[in-house]
């Protein structure tokens, strides 16, 4: 990473500006010990969608959180396009989309950044609808979504979306 920062300082620029809700700032589902997790992803659902779930509940999507952003992202994101996939990783997949659901929205400009293919970038470009096949990462930060677009292919692609509405 030290490499790319000198090779790119432009994107590891701070922004000052970012502009959360009181609402946002207090999404902390993965802030703090195991306790502090699973009450915030309580409260963050319920928050949300002004639904209550069981601790149980709570943990699940916790495991299944840390599983998707850990070591096991490949398997829970190839699980959404698989209809074989093993009933864990479909669990697994079903609870991460189950947060995202229930918990809060984010209000704002977000930012996702990817490489891709020549060709990739012609199917994108010529469609009115993108299918990110699962669960996206997305942030408040265009230079983090800059970040996320250098790679080994030709293509250097940042989506813009502006959700003024914390509903789906």
């Amino acid at each position: 990473q030290a490499l790319h920062q000198k090779a790119y300082p432009e994107l590891y620029k701070t922004n000052s500006s970012s502009k959360n809700s009181d609402k946002q700032k207090e999404h902390r589902a993965l802030i703090g010990n195991r306790e502090e997790q699973i009450s915030s992803i309580i409260l963050d659902v319920k928050q949300g969608s002004n639904k209550s779930i069981s601790r149980k509940e709570a943990e699940a999507m916790l495991d299944s959180i840390q599983d998707y952003s850990g070591s096991y992202y490949s398997e829970i994101r190839d699980a959404y396009n698989n209809p074989d996939a093993s009933p864990r990783l479909v669990q697994a997949m079903n609870n991460v989309d189950s947060y995202i659901r229930g918990a809060v929205k984010w209000e704002g400009t977000t930012y996702r950044g990817i490489n891709v293919s020549r060709e990739t970038a012609n199917k994108i470009l010529s469609d009115p609808t993108i299918d990110m096949l699962g669960p996206a990462s997305w942030s408040s930060s265009e230079n983090i979504a800059q970040r996320f677009s250098i790679g080994a292919e030709s293509v250097r692609m940042v989506f813009v979306l502006d959700r003024k509405s914390t509903r789906l």
